[in-house]
């Protein structure tokens, strides 16, 4: 289950630098989108290719029909990869409640650096 809390400021200022990279800017126009999982899931493809089968995700308005596509969304991409969300984490996503969605992106940044550092370990451990 998820261990989400609200992010630190340092923490926070790190995931907005590493957006940035992907050409995301958090605001308010951008958070009230990723209320929906297809966004997200956009993001989620572009940083892990091919984890996400996006055929599977419509964008939906209603509150009700958005923790329909969380729930999805957890069930066959999150929970794979350890960042299995709470049905009250998904309504909270659906509703827009800022720190959920940045505990989240959290983890996906942290989820490359973890990558990133496994494969600097193997290429060091090779040249040795």
């Amino acid at each position: 289950m998820s261990s989400f809390r609200p992010l630190s400021y340092q923490q926070c200022q790190m995931l907005d630098l590493w957006l940035q990279t992907y050409g995301v800017l958090l605001n308010h126009r951008t958070r009230h989108r990723f209320t929906d999982v297809l966004p997200v899931a956009r993001l989620f493809n572009r940083v892990h290719p091919g984890r996400v089968n996006l055929s599977r995700y419509v964008a939906r308005n209603s509150v009700t029909l958005k923790a329909v596509n969380w729930r999805v969304f957890n069930a066959r991409v999150l929970k794979k990869m350890n960042m299995e969300l709470t049905p009250s984490d998904e309504d909270k996503l659906a509703r827009g409640e800022e720190w959920v969605l940045d505990a989240l992106l959290h983890q996906l940044m942290m989820s490359v650096v973890r990558r990133v550092n496994v494969a600097q370990d193997l290429a060091s451990e090779q040249s040795l």
